[in-house]
């Protein structure tokens, strides 16, 4: 009988460390904020959101069609579509 070929060489470098217990399972997620929590992340939100509404505000008065729809072609003072 003859002799099975030879496996064809690798080239690539072999593994110089093997990982062993890591778990591939989806990792918990922190439960979702609710009562008080929830109530003092919406306060800090909106207590801290000021300088980006004041921003949006002027460049909605430099630029009108910066409005929700401008790629419809409407303008601020037409009624929602």
């Amino acid at each position: 009988m003859p002799a099975a070929p030879a496996p064809p060489k690798d080239s690539r470098p072999r593994a110089s460390l093997t990982v062993e217990g890591e778990e591939t399972g989806a990792v918990a997620t922190p439960p979702y904020p609710t009562g008080m929590e929830k109530l003092a992340i919406r306060d800090r939100i909106v207590d801290n959101s000021a300088p980006i509404r004041e921003c949006y505000e002027k460049r909605l008065v430099e630029r009108p069609r910066c409005r929700a729809g401008w790629w419809r072609g409407s303008t601020s003072d037409q009624t929602a579509r």
